[in-house]
């Protein structure tokens, strides 16, 4: 038996094309005749090629005069154009070499007409968007293997934003507040945050990155009026900034400088013990927010345990003199020390106590301003937040870098005007 005829014979089985083995040699083999298995792909059934597709929405109503505007996909798939409602089902479908779409003159207004007869009027709120389409309607009637426009991602994108603002010009929307902001100042903006991304790309660590936000954060201290990062972040919280802005306006003294908090952490918090923080503690206390025990004095740190400690030096006792009725009245009350724990509870719970310790013997007015006080520096110190300033600046800004690295990467895309045109008529149209 010839080696070409069990694979002939394995071939009819498997339905194999008789043009892979014509290449074969003849050659004999003992009859055993052995079995010979063919596992070989089935190329005899020819393959559908893909059509290809184009998708876009447009406002349309029928030819009915009261039917109202409705949104409506318009799908071009290979010589065909299917129109489908927001359910997905199909309302209209028309072969591409019959369609015709001509302007109305009126208000952005197109008729849709097959073989001459209107099906539909379109509402055109981007001329862009229309101009793409009929490109690729021109190509649908000529062949049903048309090839689709190829454009590059940031290309996509910019159409995106064209088509915002094209159909802003055309129907803007009635009795809206705009925002005074310009392309120029979100550029200038922009720019701002692409600095400090810069200056993080020349950090290795997360420390490195947090030590220029420190140093950042303490040239604004010195003078509040300095135009870096952290003023920025500052006014991108709206209402401790104006908070902010009005205490600035209300003091007639020359500012002075606050202290920062690079110098707040510097030094572990607890009573004579002052041994200095490096970078790592203070990175693992404040964005961390761990605790931490200090190598000298072995007494737990954490930021509270600084709150605390700027508490005492504010108010190391609480004295209240009041005269009634001829009646002197004193009411003294030490402030307790740090806590080994370095935990803001404890050390309230230990001054309350000291506070009901001399209740028996005060009178109501004297106790009311005792109160009074105490509650004014609980809230200056544990009802704020860390810092010189409303918010804590240097954790606003490690937030905002999470904001900076997904934009700025993409700067190319967000400093187009007509990137931020569209931005800012979609922010408008977001607050009404």
């Amino acid at each position: 038996m010839k080696l070409l005829d069990i694979v002939m014979t394995s071939c009819r089985q498997v339905h194999i094309p008789f043009g892979f083995v014509s290449c074969l040699h003849e050659m004999d083999i003992p009859n055993t005749d052995p079995t010979l298995v063919a596992v070989l792909p089935d190329t005899s059934t020819p393959v559908a090629m893909e059509l290809p597709q184009y998708i876009v929405d447009f406002q349309v109503k029928t030819s009915i005069p009261l039917s109202k505007m409705e949104w409506r996909e318009f799908a071009l798939t290979g010589s065909m154009l299917d129109v489908y409602n927001l359910d997905k089902k199909k309302t209209h479908s028309f072969r591409a070499s019959e369609v015709t779409i001509t302007d109305m003159s009126s208000e952005g207004l197109y008729s849709l007409d097959v073989n001459g007869q209107r099906q539909l009027v379109l509402r055109v709120s981007s001329q862009s968007r229309l101009t793409k389409f009929l490109h690729v309607l021109v190509l649908a009637a000529t062949t049903s293997q048309w090839t689709p426009p190829v454009v590059d991602v940031l290309t996509s994108l910019l159409s995106v934003a064209t088509d915002i603002v094209e159909a802003d010009a055309r129907s803007p929307t009635k009795e809206v507040n705009v925002s005074t902001v310009s392309i120029d100042n979100v550029q200038a903006h922009l720019t701002d945050m692409h600095a400090i991304y810069q200056l993080q790309a020349t950090c290795s660590t997360m420390e490195q990155v947090y030590a220029h936000l420190l140093d950042i954060e303490a040239d604004y201290c010195r003078n509040v009026h300095t135009n870096n990062f952290a003023h920025t972040v500052y006014k991108l919280h709206p209402v401790q900034y104006a908070r902010h802005v009005t205490e600035q306006l209300s003091n007639q003294s020359p500012p002075s400088a606050r202290p920062s908090i690079k110098a707040l952490l510097a030094t572990c918090p607890h009573s004579r013990c002052g041994q200095p923080l490096t970078l790592h503690d203070m990175y693992n206390l404040h964005v961390l927010d761990e605790a931490i025990v200090c190598a000298r004095c072995t007494n737990t740190m954490c930021i509270q345990a600084f709150q605390i400690a700027a508490f005492i030096a504010e108010a190391p006792q609480f004295h209240i003199r009041r005269d009634i009725r001829n009646n002197p009245q004193n009411l003294l009350v030490v402030t307790p020390g740090m806590p080994q724990s370095g935990r803001v509870q404890t050390f309230l719970a230990e001054l309350a106590r000291r506070i009901s310790a001399v209740m028996s013997t005060a009178v109501a007015d004297a106790l009311a301003s005792l109160h009074a006080e105490v509650a004014a520096q609980v809230e200056r110190h544990f009802g704020t937040a860390f810092g010189s300033f409303h918010i804590d600046l240097v954790l606003a800004m490690v937030r905002q870098l999470d904001f900076v690295n997904k934009l700025c990467p993409h700067m190319e895309y967000w400093t187009t005007p007509v990137v931020i045109q569209a931005s800012m008529t979609r922010y408008h149209k977001y607050l009404h």
